[in-house]
C-alpha cells in the first residue's frame, strides 16, 4: 500500500492519499531515491495533501538520498503553496494538522514527538538550502518563491 501513497502524493491526489493511510499505509515509507510522499506532496505542490500527510506523522524534514527536503523541492519547482505551507511550520504552528495530541493514561497531553518544526536552512548534500535552490534558475518565478520564503543565505 505504501508504494499507492508514494504515487499518490506524486501525483497530488489528495483523495487516494487519504485512502492509502486509511488503509495502514507507512507515511515515512521512502522509494529507492529516498523520496517520502511528504516530499512528493511538495513536488506537487498539493498542500493539502502535506496537510493530510504531516497529520498522519509524515516526516517534514525527511531527505532524500541527495539530502533534498520537502522544502527544497518545493522551492526547485516554484510551488508556492506547498512552500507556504511548509514554512508556516517553521514558527511551529501545526497549520492543518488534524492528529489529535497524544495523551497518557489519566488523559494529560503529552509532548509532541515530532514537532513538526520545518528546518528551512536545511542543506542538501552539495550545500544548497531550500533559498539557494529558488534562485539558482535566476528566473522571475523563482525570485517569487525567495520573497515568500523570507529565507537567507
Amino acid at each position: 500500500m505504501s508504494k499507492a501513497l508514494l504515487k499518490s502524493s506524486r501525483e497530488g491526489q489528495l483523495e487516494h492519499v487519504r485512502v492509502a493511510l486509511q488503509s495502514g499505509a507507512e507515511p515515512n515509507q521512502v522509494d529507492s531515491h529516498g523520496m517520502t510522499a511528504v516530499i512528493y506532496a511538495a513536488a506537487a505542490n498539493n498542500a493539502e495533501c502535506l496537510k493530510v500527510l504531516v497529520g498522519a506523522g509524515g516526516d517534514v524534514n525527511a531527505r532524500s538520498h541527495t539530502g533534498v527536503t520537502a522544502l527544497t523541492y518545493a522551492a526547485h519547482h516554484n510551488n508556492i503553496a506547498a512552500a507556504r505551507w511548509l514554512l508556516s511550520l517553521r514558527q511551529g504552528r501545526r497549520a492543518g494538522c488534524t492528529r489529535p495530541p497524544a495523551r497518557d493514561q489519566r488523559g494529560a497531553v503529552l509532548p509532541d514527538p515530532t514537532p513538526h518544526l520545518v528546518q528551512a536552512n536545511a542543506k542538501t548534500l552539495r550545500g544548497l538550502t531550500a533559498l539557494h535552490t529558488a534562485v539558482s534558475c535566476h528566473t522571475s518565478p523563482h525570485w517569487r518563491i525567495c520573497d515568500r520564503m523570507q529565507l537567507t543565505l
